[in-house]
């Protein structure tokens, strides 16, 4: 499995989660993952779920090696097709405010913190992506960032995303910047704008005090 990661140029972070899982599968069995069935892995997922009362985001994570483990390493695609898993829970992120925003900045321990929190908030940049920022990846010239190993997501890049389109910046150049390869992913945004649901116009305003309708005062 090791050498199917590595040739698929897989992320370190990614290799290490997805062997973590499988050796506890293979623990928890008490044998190789290749023995066992689709009822296994339901007996896991309800071991995980009732006896260990695992959130439905951890029982994801704990699952997410298992399509790769039998589909690729294992070449057994139809096991992946018996396999159950859990629904993905839908979470709207907690958005700071710009002021929450700028006393968050203000309170970072050291100027060099504020000036990488400034980084990631100004960008949309995340953790993993600041860790891995170096001076080359910086073009002064065209005032852009080039943006290597992007993997994880934090407050930032939701609070970024939201004051982007607060302030009229459209969906697709969100997506871009935050690299997003599917506009779903950038389209709960809508759902987290305040000004776009202050903006949005109610079904009364058609209407005068009298009760006639801007159709009917238009048509007298």
């Amino acid at each position: 499995m090791i050498d199917d990661m590595t040739v698929r140029n897989l992320a370190p972070n990614t290799m290490l989660c997805y062997l973590k899982q499988v050796h506890y599968l293979a623990r928890y069995f008490r044998k190789s993952p290749a023995q066992l069935t689709p009822e296994d892995i339901r007996e896991y997922q309800l071991y995980l779920a009732q006896d260990r009362k695992v959130s439905v985001s951890s029982r994801l994570v704990a699952m997410t090696a298992l399509p790769f483990l039998y589909r690729v390493t294992l070449r057994r695609e139809r096991f992946i097709e018996m396999l159950p898993m859990p629904r993905k829970e839908h979470h709207l992120p907690v958005i700071l405010s710009p002021a929450e925003v700028l006393r968050f900045l203000e309170a970072a321990p050291s100027y060099s913190h504020r000036v990488i929190f400034s980084t990631m908030y100004g960008t949309g940049m995340r953790v993993s992506e600041a860790l891995h920022l170096r001076m080359g990846h910086i073009d002064s010239q065209r005032m852009m960032i080039r943006i290597e190993q992007a993997k994880g997501t934090v407050f930032q890049e939701h609070s970024f995303a939201t004051h982007m389109l607060d302030n009229g910046a459209e969906l697709p150049v969100i997506q871009v910047l935050l690299g997003h390869d599917d506009p779903r992913d950038t389209m709960i945004y809508l759902h987290l704008s305040t000004q776009k649901l202050k903006s949005a116009p109610s079904p009364l305003e058609m209407f005068d005090l009298a009760g006639q309708s801007r159709q009917e005062r238009a048509a007298s």
